[in-house]
């Protein structure tokens, strides 16, 4: 029982309903993914940016800003500059197809 929090709370380890999973298949669920968290995927423009809405339904949603905008990019002078600028809150490496 030890682990099974942590891992739990990893990206693998998300809940999601079964039955969207078997009628939609993991490709199309990599696609239009659902959760059950504070926010619900608003708009993914590949290799540009991720925006998350606030979900309404979350049990407490009330405490948690409207959106959330996850600008990506592999330029890490393009990430400094805009840090520099105040358009950016954080700066993090993440190696994905996103």
């Amino acid at each position: 029982m030890g682990p099974f929090l942590s891992d739990a709370s990893l990206f693998a380890g998300g809940i999601y309903p079964e039955a969207y999973y078997k009628k939609v298949g993991a490709a199309a669920m990599a696609q239009h993914p659902v959760g059950t968290g504070p926010y619900k995927l608003d708009k993914w423009v590949k290799g540009q940016y991720v925006r998350l809405a606030k979900n309404p339904l979350y049990w407490d949603a009330a405490k948690y800003p409207m959106q959330h905008v996850v600008r990506l990019s592999a330029e890490r002078q393009y990430q400094a500059a805009q840090a520099e600028a105040g358009e950016l809150d954080v700066i993090g490496i993440c190696r994905t197809t996103w």
